[in-house]
């Protein structure tokens, strides 16, 4: 069964039909979601009376729309923690809309109308299915914070796309949600990209950081791959060379790292990597997940604290490559 909805996933994703819920889309289904509940009272009222049925999904709804706003304008990286429950954010708000937007269609109404709302609740049902069967992710939502070109260009088009359908139309507010949606996930990045970048220099640092971690991982990757890594030895990648750099047996990863990082230059930003494991809980009831990783610990020049990250791996036939995890971001270190 695994193998038949793995081929059903990989098919979808040829055609580019997968529903991605990228960090940009799940922005924009959260502005769009406050933009009608603000001009329209009654999708207000009706997404409240629903969420109150469910303690567990409002909670989800109110955390992952705060961590949706907070990525998005003040923090370069998204933990697994703050990917999660933006990922159920949107899902939950697909399943509301595409649920109760046939009951609020009339037989008139435009056969577009009706298109959305299927879109909506065949993506819930997808992803759902994908991910019981551990093949959907939060890795579908980019650790590294959104663009800020991607998130203006595509605030203006739901803001405006809102506006039409709820003056110009007067289509009711589910297919209004919903019709931006299917923008933010089917057309918004597709369009942004041909677009002037707005406030690039904004990002540099994380450009640095996600450099160093490819140079890393590659490296490493490499090395395992043909037998000539060390173990007990750590990776240090500079955009100037990459080398091996031995922990003596008196001195613990943590002390030697602090006193590695003032014995280098401290204008030299440096990846500091090492081999590991990293577990993961979506929620006290669920099973526990063990993954093999490299960690990695990226020093910016000027910065005290470091990032720490970690790459996921799986080993095939004695050949390392790259989980289907992807990249996961644990915090400053």
């Amino acid at each position: 069964m695994k193998n038949l909805l793995r081929k059903f996933r990989d098919l979808l994703d040829k055609f580019n039909l997968l529903p991605t819920f990228s960090a940009d889309a799940v922005f924009l289904l959260a502005v769009s979601m406050l933009a009608i509940c603000f001009i329209n009272n009654s999708a207000f009222q009706q997404l409240s009376d629903i969420l109150s049925n469910s303690t567990k999904a409002l909670l989800i709804v109110v955390v992952g729309l705060g961590f949706t706003f907070y990525t998005a304008f003040f923090a370069r990286f998204k933990t697994e923690t703050q990917k999660h429950y933006m990922l159920w954010f949107a899902l939950i708000v697909n399943f509301i809309i595409g649920l109760t937007s046939f009951g609020s269609l009339r037989p008139d109404e435009a056969w577009l109308h009706y298109i959305f709302p299927i879109l909506n609740t065949a993506a819930f049902g997808v992803v759902i299915l994908l991910s019981y069967a551990g093949l959907y992710n939060t890795s579908r939502i980019s650790t590294k914070s959104s663009e800020y070109s991607n998130l203006i260009y595509g605030t203006v088009a739901v803001i405006l796309i809102t506006g039409l359908y709820e003056y110009l139309f007067h289509a009711p507010w589910q297919i209004t949600l919903s019709a931006s949606a299917a923008y933010a996930n089917m057309f918004n990045t597709s369009i942004t990209r041909r677009l002037p970048v707005l406030f690039g220099g904004f990002k540099d640092k994380t450009l640095i950081v996600q450099d160093l971690i490819d140079k890393a991982t590659n490296e490493m990757i490499n090395r395992l791959n043909d037998n000539s890594l060390d173990t007990g030895k750590f990776l240090l990648v500079t955009v100037a060379k990459i080398e091996f750099t031995p922990i003596p047996d008196s001195k613990d990863e943590d002390t030697f790292l602090k006193q590695l990082r003032l014995m280098r230059d401290r204008s030299e930003n440096l990846a500091v990597v090492s081999i590991g494991t990293y577990e993961w809980t979506r929620a006290w009831w669920s099973s526990t997940d063990t993954y093999l990783v490299l960690v990695i610990k990226i020093y910016l020049s000027e910065e005290e604290k470091c990032y720490e990250f970690y790459q996921t791996l799986e080993v095939e036939t004695e050949r390392y490559s790259l989980n289907d995890r992807g990249l996961i971001y644990q915090g400053r270190c």
